[in-house]
């Protein structure tokens, strides 16, 4: 049985590092990306709850996301636009 997912998200790239050099990488990526048929998204990675506890804040706040000012490292993911975004673009 084949299953078909629609906007199946792609993990390309992870431990970019959220400083100079990874912002600078990421400028020249999207710079070159086909903006026409895809789309990224960043999500930040590092120590959740040490982050947290530094805020004074519960350590669970970032389970679901850390933002990408306080990570410390990111990962991209690439997607393929649908038709209707790719018309609406």
């Amino acid at each position: 049985m084949v299953m078909i997912m629609k906007n199946k998200s792609n993990y390309v790239l992870s431990n970019i590092p959220n400083n100079v050099e990874g912002k600078y990488f990421m400028f020249l990526f999207n710079k070159y990306l086909n903006k026409d048929v895809y789309k990224t998204k960043k999500r930040g990675n590092g120590k959740r709850a040490s982050i947290a506890k530094k805020e004074k804040k519960h350590p669970r706040t970032y389970d679901q996301d850390l933002p990408i000012s306080k990570a410390e490292r990111f990962r991209l993911y690439i997607d393929k636009k649908d038709v209707e975004e790719r018309i609406n673009y």
